[in-house]
């Protein structure tokens, strides 16, 4: 679920319109690692600063206090991480993230329970997609037999 939501927050700032720079992009992905921040975080916030419009500059900041969420290590702490980033976007007042703050907070406790949980259903979910692309694929199919020796064979791999 955060993963989804964290790609959300990713599709938002790269809709907001940024200048033609070709190094866009990377610096919307790229993410400060944590152990050598200080190095780092004065060439990047140069680079943003030089780039990118003041609301741009807003929303690539909330994505990387965001990321600061995602490394809670139980509910309690991603609890409390969360409420603050939920009222600094609210405060930002970009409207792209009006949506995703609504969606975190009609999904805050199953999105807060996560953070104790060490499983997910990705690999479910992937295996779904697979399945679906392989349906689509195979329109047309008039034994069905056939088609779910196709799922197993291309799941196997």
């Amino acid at each position: 679920m955060i993963n989804i939501q964290f790609r959300y927050i990713l599709n938002l700032v790269m809709i907001m319109k940024f200048d033609s720079n070709k190094h866009s992009v990377f610096l919307l992905y790229y993410h400060t690692c944590p152990n050598c921040k200080q190095q780092t975080s004065k060439v990047h916030d140069y680079r943003i600063q030089r780039i990118y419009a003041s609301e741009l500059r807003k929303a690539h900041r909330l994505k990387e206090e965001f990321n600061k969420v995602l490394e809670s290590k139980d509910s309690c702490e991603a609890r409390e991480k969360l409420k603050m980033w939920l009222d600094t976007a609210k405060r930002s007042n970009i409207a792209e993230f009006k949506r995703c703050i609504q969606t975190f907070r009609n999904w805050f406790s199953e999105i807060v329970a996560s953070f104790d949980v060490p499983y997910t259903n990705s690999i479910t979910e992937g295996f779904n997609n697979k399945i679906k692309v392989l349906k689509r694929n195979a329109y047309g199919f008039m034994n069905f037999e056939r088609f779910r020796k196709r799922i197993l064979l291309s799941l196997a791999r």
